[in-house]
């Protein structure tokens, strides 16, 4: 049986890692019924472009993680508190490049994302027609939860599987941290913290976390385009090892989020913008709905790459959750299976190849 072709521009993404990100290597490994997917091949019947708009002659789209890069290096992450979009310079270019019978469409993986642009392009109808939802998916590699052993309760935090040391701040290291010190020093002698990625914090706490037999810090042990990473055989052992993953970022990270999910984890977000569509509120720290939020139906990003100075609101809220969980492991356990079960039909990549070529037949009817 003959397949179209569809594209999908790895070439044109800003940075070769965004192009392999997981996010995009999930949605461009499908196995679709009609079409094949191939790279950078600018013949096929449609090409698809990671992460920010480029005007192209043929039928193009793109999937973007949030609206800020299509707008970038105009805004960026964390500081567009103060961007004004209805006097934004490039809006009437894009509004008209969007509404060129070439431009296919949008997709993307959270709806706040979604309703944001229909916000700063005022709800025209045209464009509108060409956004799309396309849930995260991720195939769970395991069939049974990890038992929790109340002897030995592992928490990881990573400030990403690849990051710097600037992503530490922002994911809620500093908080993890603080909050880990006095579970140990009000005598939970059962808790270990794996630490993956650089750290970014103040040398006395540094010293304490090198001192402290509760962490594990592990060592990168792959160099992907200049940047130190995990294997992905490393992040297995480590999430299937894993009781409590702790992300009380700023904001989202959706595929971190899912895959600690798909794996049975306990996760621990936060209250900033995003983790409401991916956690119930009782798995959300308090304390980052200043740091990003939604602002009349956009999102709005109020921090910073220096997050120096702890957010004690976030501390306590980390806390009181951890202690909450590990003093009950048998509901803990309970938990585990319930994100297990229900990540393998939320998530399910059968269901979301499915949608995504149903997607593909509507931008190219």
């Amino acid at each position: 049986m003959y397949k179209k072709k569809i594209n999908y521009a790895k070439s044109m993404s800003v940075h070769p890692l965004i192009a392999d990100h997981p996010l995009y290597n999930s949605l461009f490994s499908s196995n679709l019924e009609k079409y094949d997917i191939v790279n950078d091949d600018l013949s096929s019947e449609l090409t698809f472009i990671p992460t920010y708009y480029k005007n192209i002659p043929n039928n193009h789209s793109i999937i973007i993680e949030d609206y800020i890069t299509l707008f970038f290096p105009q805004i960026h992450n964390g500081s567009n508190f103060e961007w004004d979009y209805k006097n934004c310079q490039w809006l009437n270019n894009y509004k008209f490049m969007f509404r060129n019978p070439n431009f296919k469409g949008v997709i993307c993986h959270m709806k706040q994302t979604l309703e944001s642009i229909q916000t700063i392009f005022n709800n025209d109808e045209i464009i509108k027609n060409k956004l799309y939802y396309l849930g995260l998916a991720y195939q769970s590699p395991i069939e049974t939860i990890k038992k929790t052993n109340n002897e030995k309760i592992i928490l990881t935090f990573t400030n990403s599987f690849g990051g710097t040391e600037n992503n530490f701040p922002l994911r809620g290291g500093l908080e993890v941290i603080i909050s880990f010190k006095n579970i140990i020093e009000k005598g939970y002698n059962n808790v270990f913290l794996n630490l993956l990625g650089d750290i970014k914090i103040d040398d006395s706490l540094n010293e304490w976390i090198k001192s402290c037999p509760f962490i594990n810090i592990l060592p990168y042990d792959e160099i992907i385009y200049d940047r130190k990473m995990y294997t992905d055989n490393t992040i297995h052992n480590i999430l299937k090892d894993t009781d409590i993953f702790l992300i009380p970022a700023c904001r989202i990270h959706s595929m971190s989020v899912v895959r600690a999910l798909s794996y049975g984890n306990i996760v621990l977000g936060s209250d900033g913008w995003g983790f409401d569509e991916f956690l119930d509120e009782e798995f959300m720290c308090k304390g980052q709905y200043k740091s990003s939020y939604l602002e009349d139906g956009v999102l709005k990003e109020k921090y910073s790459l220096y997050l120096e100075n702890p957010n004690f609101e976030l501390c306590e809220s980390i806390e009181s959750k951890i202690i909450n969980l590990i003093e009950n492991p048998s509901n803990m356990d309970y938990i585990k299976q319930t994100n297990l079960s229900n990540s393998k039909i939320k998530f399910s990549k059968e269901k979301r190849d499915s949608e995504f070529e149903s997607i593909i037949d509507k931008m190219i009817k």
